[in-house]
């Protein structure tokens, strides 16, 4: 659902955005790094 902007509730929406934005981030920090310790574990486990 998009959220609607009017002149009531747009600081409202603004502060939403903000924080899925930060959230976003963060998500994509987080798997970030367990996609990276999973390929580090990968790379130790397989002999070459």
């Amino acid at each position: 659902m998009p959220i609607k902007i009017n002149t009531m509730n747009r600081t409202n929406t603004m502060n939403i955005e903000g924080v899925s934005r930060e959230a976003v981030k963060w998500i994509k920090v987080c798997v970030l790094k367990e996609l990276r310790t999973e390929q580090d574990a990968l790379r130790k486990e397989s002999p070459k």
